[in-house]
């Protein structure tokens, strides 16, 4: 009968920590910000308990009980444990394994209270319409204090390896809520995310950053025009070096009817104003074309250039500016 007691003593507790954490888990405070990992996805993908279980015991080699205990691993559907975590459209999982607490969420709505709000912070474009267009979410949560600095880098391994099962073809950008840091969805980010070392996914962007500036901003207008002045420098670099392993590239505009990109292009001949070579960049808007691709580009088209002369790297005229531009 003690037991029996202390048990459920425990499990009361348990729903009362669990129902201020999710009031409180959008509104994380800077002493203690939640550490999580979380799938942003165009449409819900709501976890079944099946699923969960076989992606534990597949990273994190456990198989978990059915009711909550004192002592040993378990999981428990969240809307068995209290009736309020049933909502339409959610489905939580809590979990005990390895020695710590974890929340397993997945929630057919926007992450963030106002998405778009939250995008208009990001400079790069692509990734903005990433997030601001998500629609849902999972996510696999450390649940209670956050870790200690020591801990940090175990915990975020747990959390990536196992997010990292969840997976699917709707998944638009992955989050990370202590950085307020967001990459663009692709397959390298899953193999980051079962690395041990999720967090380093948040260094680089996932593809080449398109980001907006103003077309007569006059940083912008005078970096086109040096590029324009010195362009007979990269045409002589190419013709010295055409056919080596040397990198010679151009920045080009590229529309399709309202839309416009800039990105760049390996060039691989120069006949008069016309230049040719291989796509660099995968379009975020313009649907015609994709990384890869052959190209052909006019030179009044161009507005940036980048090569090696006498052993230095020369131009990049415009990523200074974008570089100062840049909010991400």
């Amino acid at each position: 009968m003690r037991m029996k007691i202390i048990f459920i003593i425990v499990g009361i507790g348990l729903v009362v920590v669990l129902l201020l954490f999710f009031l409180r888990r959008r509104r994380a405070s800077a002493e203690k910000p939640l550490t999580a990992l979380v799938f942003l996805m165009s449409r819900p993908h709501l976890l079944a308990e099946p699923k969960v279980r076989e992606a534990i015991a597949k990273v994190w080699g456990l198989e978990l009980g059915s009711e909550m205990q004192q002592d040993g691993d378990w999981l428990v559907d969240g809307g068995q444990v209290n009736p309020a975590m049933a909502q339409p459209g959610t489905k939580n999982f809590l979990v005990n394994a390895n020695g710590r607490m974890f929340l397993i969420n997945s929630v057919s709505q926007p992450y963030m209270d106002n998405p778009d709000k939250f995008a208009e912070s990001i400079a790069d474009l692509r990734l903005r319409q990433a997030v601001g267009s998500h629609r849902a979410w999972n996510s696999v949560d450390l649940f209670g204090e956050p870790p200690t600095e020591a801990e940090r880098p175990e915990v975020y391994g747990l959390l990536g390896k196992l997010l990292a099962e969840f997976t699917n073809e709707d998944c638009l950008a992955v989050f990370c809520p202590e950085l307020q840091r967001c990459n663009e969805y692709a397959p390298p980010v899953v193999e980051a995310l079962k690395s041990g070392r999720p967090l380093a996914l948040f260094d680089e962007p996932t593809f080449a950053p398109v980001v907006e500036v103003a077309s007569d901003d006059p940083r912008m207008v005078a970096a086109v025009a040096e590029m324009r002045r010195r362009w007979p420098e990269f045409v002589t670099a190419f013709q010295a070096g055409s056919g080596s392993d040397k990198p010679f590239l151009v920045k080009a505009r590229f529309a399709e009817g309202d839309d416009e990109e800039f990105m760049w292009v390996s060039v691989q001949k120069i006949e008069g104003d016309s230049i040719t070579g291989r796509l660099e960049n995968s379009p975020a808007a313009l649907k015609a074309i994709k990384e890869g691709d052959t190209v052909a580009v006019r030179l009044e088209d161009l507005n940036d250039w980048v090569c090696q002369l006498n052993g230095e790297t020369v131009g990049g005229f415009t990523l200074k500016v974008m570089q100062e531009t840049g909010k991400r």
